[in-house]
């Protein structure tokens, strides 16, 4: 879940107009069923007084961002209070699901989402999928 501190940070560096006292990041509806290690939740950013011109740019940054990471792309919702003709509150809902190893009582790791790879023949974790697409 950390790396979506790195999500909020990259939004704020491509969007000059959203600002970090105006961008919220919040975990909310969790589930983490008891016969599985699989915990569902929302990440739910909210941008107030939001003045890009296209909203919409968000929600694709979003998609790329995790396509770039090897990641799998999130269903993504979203909200929009219109204050007047320039300014906008803006809620987005980004569904996620981490699967958890718990270490010990008081430790949790995330483990690596895996994906299918035809030349190793087995599942690979994403990231080094993601590395190799970064570098070439």
């Amino acid at each position: 879940m950390k790396y979506l501190i790195d999500l909020k940070n990259d939004l704020l560096a491509q969007f000059k107009p959203i600002t970090a006292d105006k961008t919220f990041l919040q975990l909310v509806n969790g589930n983490l069923p008891p016969e599985t290690q699989t915990v569902s939740y929302i990440a739910r950013f909210i941008f107030t007084d939001c003045k890009l011109a296209e909203p919409f740019a968000v929600l694709a940054f979003i998609r790329q961002w995790f396509d770039a990471r090897g990641r799998s792309v999130p269903e993504l919702s979203f909200d929009c209070d219109v204050i007047d003709l320039e300014s906008y509150d803006l809620q987005i809902d980004i569904s996620l699901n981490d699967k958890l190893t718990f270490i010990a009582i008081d430790a949790v790791a995330v483990c690596p989402e895996l994906v299918w790879s035809d030349e190793a023949g087995t599942f690979i974790s994403s990231s080094i999928l993601a590395g190799d697409f970064i570098d070439e």
